[in-house]
C-alpha cells in the first residue's frame, strides 16, 4: 500500500511560528526605523549636511532607499498574513522579500561606491550592508528547504 507524505505525521512548525508571530514583525519595525533613519540621513556617522553638499547624488539614494525600506516594511506585513493564514504561494512572498533585503543592500553598496569617490568607513559601513546581504541569501535558502517540505500545507 502506498502512502502519500501527507499520511504521516506533521513536520513541527516551531520555526514557522517564530518567524509568523515574532521575527517578521521585528524584521518591518527594523525596516521602517531605517527607512526614516535613511530619509533623514540620521544614519550616517558623519556631518550628513556636510556630506550632502560634496555629493548632492547621495541625498536623493538615501531618500529613494529610505522610501524602499518603508514600503519593504508595509510587503513584510502583508507576507507575515499571507503566510500566517497559510495562502498559497506565501513561501514565494517570503523569499521576494528576503530577495529585496539583498537586492536593496547590494544595490546601495554600488551607487554608493559609484557616488563617493573614496568612501571612508564612517561615509558608508560596507560591513553593515554586506552582512544584511549575507544574511538575507543565508534565509532564503534555509527557509526554502523549510518551506519546500511543508509545500503541501499552503493551499488556501
Amino acid at each position: 500500500m502506498l502512502r502519500s507524505k501527507h499520511d504521516e505525521k506533521a513536520p513541527p512548525l516551531r520555526w514557522f511560528w517564530l518567524l509568523v508571530n515574532f521575527t517578521l514583525f521585528a524584521s518591518a519595525l527594523m525596516h521602517f526605523a531605517n527607512g526614516i533613519s535613511a530619509i533623514t540621513g540620521a544614519h550616517h556617522k558623519v556631518d550628513t549636511q556636510q556630506l550632502y553638499n560634496l555629493y548632492p547624488a547621495f541625498r536623493t539614494l538615501d531618500i529613494g532607499c529610505g522610501i524602499f525600506l518603508i514600503l519593504l516594511s508595509v510587503f513584510i506585513i502583508y507576507t507575515r498574513y499571507r503566510l500566517a493564514h497559510f495562502r498559497r504561494r506565501a513561501p514565494l512572498l517570503l523569499a521576494l522579500t528576503y530577495l529585496s533585503v539583498c537586492l536593496h543592500d547590494l544595490v546601495y553598496i554600488a551607487a554608493a561606491l559609484i557616488i563617493l569617490p573614496h568612501p571612508s568607513e564612517a561615509e558608508l559601513d560596507l560591513f553593515t550592508f554586506g552582512f544584511g546581504a549575507a544574511v538575507g541569501v543565508t534565509m532564503l535558502i534555509i527557509d526554502h528547504v523549510y518551506f519546500k517540505k511543508r509545500e503541501y500545507m499552503f493551499i488556501n
